[in-house]
């Protein structure tokens, strides 16, 4: 009995010993990361592995996968691969449930003692990454911020500059601190002011973390940027803007198991034009933001008379809020301003959530969506009270960041001008501006009857951007005259059933990759640029890439953008479309049909589904 009493002493010693040896390190601080899907609740160490308890955040229904080449790498260098999962199977979808929030773990192997810190990488396309992980401290490194990184005094007394109208480029600098390639290589900027262009623009994020991009505008603008996650700054003529974008802050906010921490610093330190009332509008922006709700939820159920009250009762709601803030008169001026932009757009999408609602609650079948759209007519008294949004026509609309979607659609201004009697002002110019700045972005150059129409605006300035942009026009397409590699087909007179195979009977016994696409589809133009170099990287398999546009498409613009897509061009009626459409399931652009050598169908896919699996799927139709 002694001795089997030692026995047990010594075995409790040791399972105290090896339970002294776990640590365990809940919500570690991280620097930064791509992507705010999955968070790490807690890592776990010991001396036999290492484990890291995830907590996901999906949309319901849909599904993420964690791959088999994922790894934590040491700040020695050292890398750990994956060993094992548990609630999550590797290289396998794992479909998100109704509450769209899930839990596992992802087994590594033990880390040396002396490691502090740790990133974790999915060494795949859009794989995740989560770098700067703090193993030794609950507070990050401190932040060595530029001497031009400040925090501006707030004066309640600022009010917006005076809007002038002039032709002239504004200046944008920026540089991510605890910058890390994996954050990502570009950074998409929107320019609001309606005279910026229409598709965002993509810049190049140099490898220290720096950017810079000189964009044309004719009037101070706000411009919003994007790189898994939002940053609002302000443009002007012939000024600069300077940003200083705090990583591990940003992160920190977006994150749902940290975000009540203790900021590290700003989100963004602003310099330059409009540099404090920037700084001023983020912080409040967060702040209101963080009461957000799903206002579909909201929305629930109720008829388009209903929908129009909870709109214009939130409206009311949200402006007696900010006016109760302790802000400047510029910050408020702007999120007043904000609120009745968004509110107007909310406005105009109510057939739309009001279909949505007849869809959810099973009134309306998904084919009957559409056409129960188109003939829903809004009652007559919908745009009561809309009189209350007339500031949106005066100039002080153009500094808030979602008054370009309206001039994009004239419906707003003839329902304001009805309500109001006045069809003058700021937006009602605008809204004659936008499309023939639209039709030159559409590869259709200036006429006669635009430059006359310009001429007798407010401004000289709007002809003057007009004409720059249109004189860039005619140089792209001077030069497209001379581009290869890109061939304009002809359907044929088929019938519609004949169609598909007609178009592509003339490449029999080759591997066809075939995208429907437009010209105005963002995705779809970014997604061939991506392609570019795999097309070169496959020029010697016998592979046609055939490109499939309808007549959304305007046939001038097609024409121009063409030459820039190296492949088979086809552009289709709009009974054609809509039959090839409805016989491939097209749900959405672009759509990609990968077919073999014996005209089957091998692989579909709605979304751009990457270089690495486009590459895989047509190297496999191609029988390699």
């Amino acid at each position: 009995m002694k001795k089997q009493g030692i026995i047990i002493y010594l075995l409790l010693a040791i399972c105290l010993t090896l339970q002294a040896k776990e640590r365990i390190i809940e919500h570690p601080p991280f620097l930064g990361w791509n992507g705010s899907t999955i968070e790490i609740d807690k890592i776990v160490l010991n001396d036999t592995e290492t484990v890291l308890h995830i907590k996901a955040f999906y949309r319901p229904k849909n599904w993420i996968k964690m791959d088999t080449k994922t790894y934590l790498i040491a700040d020695s260098g050292e890398k750990f691969q994956i060993t094992g999962t548990n609630g999550i199977p590797l290289d396998k979808e794992f479909y998100m449930p109704e509450s769209g929030e899930a839990e596992f773990t992802l087994t590594f192997p033990p880390l040396p003692p002396s490691v502090k810190s740790i990133d974790f990488v999915e060494e795949v396309e859009r794989g995740w990454h989560i770098w700067g992980i703090q193993l030794k401290d609950k507070n990050l490194p401190k932040l060595e911020l530029p001497a031009e990184a400040v925090v501006h005094h707030i004066n309640l007394q600022t009010t917006l500059p005076k809007l002038e109208y002039k032709k002239g480029y504004a200046t944008l600098k920026g540089q991510f601190l605890d910058y890390r390639h994996e954050t990502g290589k570009e950074i998409s900027m929107n320019v609001g002011y309606p005279m910026g262009a229409s598709n965002p623009i993509k810049i190049t994020i140099n490898p220290d973390g720096s950017f810079s991009e000189k964009v044309m505008v004719v009037s101070p603008t706000p411009c919003v940027l994007y790189i898994n996650q939002v940053i609002y700054c302000f443009l002007a003529p012939d000024e600069e803007t300077q940003l200083f974008i705090n990583t591990r802050e940003k992160a920190r906010q977006q994150s749902k198991l940290r975000k009540n921490e203790k900021p590290s610093g700003l989100s963004v330190y602003y310099n330059g034009f409009m540099a404090a009332i920037s700084q001023e509008y983020a912080q409040q922006k967060e702040i209101l933001d963080k009461d957000n709700k799903d206002i579909y939820k909201e929305l629930d159920g109720k008829d388009l008379k209903g929908i129009r009250d909870y709109f214009m009762e939130k409206n009311q709601r949200q402006k007696q809020l900010i006016e109760t803030l302790n802000i400047s008169t510029a910050c408020k001026d702007i999120l007043l301003g904000q609120e009745d932009a968004v509110t107007a757009m909310n406005l105009l999408s109510g057939k739309s959530i009001y279909t949505q609602n007849m869809l959810s609650s099973g009134q309306i079948k998904r084919e009957e969506a559409n056409d129960f759209y188109t003939n829903l007519k809004l009652p007559e008294d919908y745009y009561t009270g809309i009189e209350k949004l007339a500031g949106l026509n005066t100039p002080q609309a153009l500094y808030n960041f979602t008054f370009s979607r309206l001039t994009y659609n004239p419906d707003f201004a003839q329902k304001l001008g009805k309500a109001t009697g006045i069809t003058e002002g700021t937006l009602f110019e605008l809204v004659k501006v936008v499309p023939i700045i639209r039709k030159i972005e559409d590869f259709t150059p200036l006429s006669d009857e635009d430059r006359t129409a310009l001429a007798s605006l407010s401004s000289p300035a709007f002809l003057e951007f007009a004409e720059e942009k249109n004189a860039t026009l005619l140089k792209t397409i001077e030069a497209n005259k001379k581009k290869t590699g890109f061939n304009v087909n002809e359907a044929g007179e088929v019938t519609n059933e004949d169609l598909f195979a007609s178009i592509i009977s003339k490449f029999r016994g080759k591997t066809i990759l075939v995208d429907f696409w437009a010209t105005w589809c963002g995705p779809c133009i970014m997604a061939n640029k991506q392609m570019a170099p795999m097309k070169e990287d496959l020029k010697d398999e016998d592979i046609i890439y055939l490109y499939l546009a309808g007549e959304n498409s305007p046939e001038k613009t097609w024409e121009n953008m063409i030459p820039n897509i190296k492949g088979e061009h086809f552009r289709l009626t709009q009974s054609q479309w809509d039959y090839l459409g409805k016989t491939f399931k097209v749900s959405g652009i672009p759509t990609y049909l990968v077919v073999d050598t014996e005209g089957n169908v091998t692989y579909k896919q709605t979304g751009f589904p990457g270089v690495p699996k486009m590459k895989e799927e047509l190297l496999k139709a191609a029988g390699k």
